[in-house]
Order: structure tokens, then C-alpha cells, then sequence
């Protein structure tokens, strides 16, 4: 069953560029020699250095070279003659690069800021680039100082058995929404580059647990079949992976009301179903010190579908309470 929607991608015409590959991706072009325009880039916790430039003195303007980027964050690159177009391949993350318009695509997805030729060199906005691909980003200007962390990664932001108020002190500009002492929550959590719900479960004021949650009802088949892509390939294939009805005659119901029916509309009933409660989708990873479960359900009294991502150790069952 197919369970992502393809949508439509936005086309953008801007200024055409000339030039090839090597001016592109190889150029030995430094833009700039200090370290006023180094940054530490840290990305799942491997230190980079990236010549940079600030077009606008804002952090989200932060620009880098690409073929820096590419090789440092592991990248297989390869161009496009004909396109004239740099393609740029790491797991599940596709960037293409548009050189005539100016242009990144990352992952079937336009951003908004445009590339930049800069001494025949090419520069790519680190910032928003990385948001695309889904990776958390925190930018320290006094310090100057990026960390780029992947979906796993954002697991272990904090270790095992930090305690409480060290995760507090770093929640700081969070909206609390709970602390029980053994439950402490946040909203306006950033996920994947957009906002989520995180509950942080502790054990004799010691994390056991890391569940986010995130309400979406058009992106949600998307933003799931991408996070269980993403694990799957830093786990393998899942213990359990499978739909579940709630019970026999949603079930049964759902069989008929696809008889006959072709693909599409048998994924609209699906989808309906799902927001409606009546089914829910899960998968689960476990290793020898932790679970990981992913969960898309719906209900049928607030027409939202949330997905929920939880990490816990082995040793630990959240029990609702101390």
C-alpha cells in the first residue's frame, strides 16, 4: 500500500549562472583566511571546519562552501552534464543543485534561499539546507559554534540518567506543559523542523525515557513512512511493523468498503480509517540497551492523526507514575 502522497513541487526562475564543475565543487578559492569566517561545525558529534560567509550578518544567511559540506557530512557527489545539475546522494537525503537557476531541491523539496557563486566557488545555505533534510540545528554566533544532529541522534541529546534539573536548565525558552517530579514536558519542541510535544521520563531522578509527540493530519503518512525510513536504516528491519484495526468489524468494514476499488481509492479509505481511530499503524526497533517505537494513530473525536516517537531503556516501564 502506498503511504505517501506526492504533491506538487514549487518552480522558482532566477538569475542563470555560468559555469562547470570544478569551478563548482573543486575551486581551492578561500574566501577568507581568518578565522573570523571559520566556524566549528559539529555534525553527529564530528567536528568540521567549513570556510563560511554571512551575506547578511543573520545566522539563517549563513552560507558554506559545498564541496566542504559535502565530503566533510559524507556525501557521494556526482554532476550532471546535460542538467547541469550537482547531485548529491547520503542515505535517504537527496540534494540537487540547479546551477542555471540558482536553486536547491532537497529531497523533492525547493527551499527558499538561493545558492551562491562566490569567486567561482559554490555556497549553499547551511542552515536551511539542513533543516530540509530534517536535522536538528543549534547555532551559537558568540561562540561560533553549528551542531547538526540526524533523527537518531536526537536521542541522545541528553545521556542516560542526566538528571532532572540539567535537563530543565537546557529546556529554558520551552513552554512547560508538565512537571510531576518523575514527568517533566515541553511544547514548541523542534523535530525534524517542525514543532512537537517532548516528555522526558525519569526513575529516581534518573531520564528512562524520551517521547515526542507531533499533531499532523495532511503530512502525517509522509512525515511517518520518513522517520521509519530513517530508522530502518540505522536499525534494521523492525521487530513489528504492521497496521492494526481496533478491532473485527472495523476490520471487516474496511474490506468491504474497498472492494472494487482502485489503488488511490483504497488509500483514501485507509487514511480516513486512520483519522477516525479505527486503525493505527506501529513498528518497533529494540537493542540490547533500548526500544524504540513509532506510532501513527488517529482520533475520531478531534479529526487529528498524531505520531508518536518514544526511546526508553530496557530496564524501565512508564507506569504513569513515580
Amino acid at each position: 500500500m502506498k503511504m505517501v502522497r506526492e504533491g506538487n513541487f514549487l518552480k522558482r526562475k532566477v538569475l542563470i549562472i555560468a559555469t562547470i564543475l570544478v569551478g563548482l565543487l573543486n575551486s581551492s578559492t578561500i574566501l577568507a583566511q581568518d578565522e573570523g569566517n571559520l566556524i566549528d561545525v559539529q555534525f553527529n558529534n564530528t567536528q568540521l571546519k567549513l570556510n563560511t560567509i554571512n551575506i547578511e550578518s543573520n545566522p539563517n544567511d549563513l552560507y558554506v562552501q559545498a564541496r566542504n559540506y559535502f565530503e566533510g557530512s559524507g556525501f557521494e557527489v556526482t554532476w550532471d552534464e546535460v542538467e547541469r545539475k550537482v547531485i548529491a546522494k547520503k542515505d535517504s537525503s537527496e540534494i540537487v543543485i540547479n546551477i542555471d537557476q540558482e536553486l536547491a531541491i532537497i529531497n523533492g523539496f525547493p527551499i527558499e534561499q538561493p545558492i551562491r557563486m562566490i569567486e567561482e566557488s559554490l555556497y549553499i545555505p547551511i542552515i536551511e539546507i539542513s533543516l530540509a533534510q530534517g536535522l536538528k540545528v543549534k547555532y551559537d554566533d558568540d561562540r561560533k559554534n553549528l551542531q547538526l544532529t540526524n533523527l537518531i541522534d536526537l536521542f541522545r541529546e541528553f545521556n542516560w540518567d542526566t538528571n532532572l534539573d540539567e535537563i530543565k536548565n537546557r529546556s529554558k525558552g520551552l513552554k512547560e506543559l508538565a512537571d510531576l517530579g518523575y514527568v517533566v514536558a515541553y511544547s514548541d519542541y523542534k523535530l525534524l523542523n517542525f514543532n512537537t510535544q517532548v516528555y522526558y521520563h525519569f526513575r529516581e531522578n534518573r531520564l528512562k525515557e524520551i517521547a515526542y509527540r507531533l499533531n499532523d493530519k495532511e503530512r502525517s503518512l509522509e512525515r511517518f513512512s520518513k522517520i521509519r525510513y530513517e530508522l530502518e536504516q540505522k536499525y534494521g528491519k523492525p521487530e513489528y511493523d504492521e497496521p492494526r484495526f481496533i478491532n473485527e468489524k472495523t476490520f471487516n468494514s474496511f474490506i468491504e468498503a474497498t472492494k472494487d476499488k482502485n489503488q488511490n481509492e483504497v488509500d483514501e479509505i485507509f487514511f480516513e480509517k486512520l483519522v477516525d481511530g479505527d486503525l493505527s499503524i506501529s513498528a518497533a526497533w529494540k537493542t540490547e540497551e533500548f526500544t524504540v517505537h513509532l506510532l501513527l494513530s488517529g482520533s475520531n473525536k478531534k479529526d487529528i492523526t498524531n505520531i508518536d516517537l518514544s526511546i526508553r531503556q530496557n530496564d524501565f516501564v512508564f507506569t504513569g507514575g513515580k
